[in-house]
């Protein structure tokens, strides 16, 4: 995957970026069965996220 991002120009940072986020959501979902993984429950993961990764004030 690496190389052919490389090749599509996408810069090493944003390709490490990428890999910690595929990481991060398959850590996620690890435990369920493919039929478990639903839209709703990707929604959920986004918005659980968001309020993570969100600038404090």
């Amino acid at each position: 995957m690496k190389r052919k991002k490389r090749i599509q120009g996408f810069g090493l940072l944003t390709i490490k970026a990428y890999a910690i986020k595929m990481r991060m959501l398959i850590g996620e979902l690890s435990d369920l069965d493919i039929d478990g993984i639903t839209i709703q429950r990707l929604k959920e993961y986004l918005a659980k996220q968001f309020e993570l990764l969100k600038p404090k004030h």
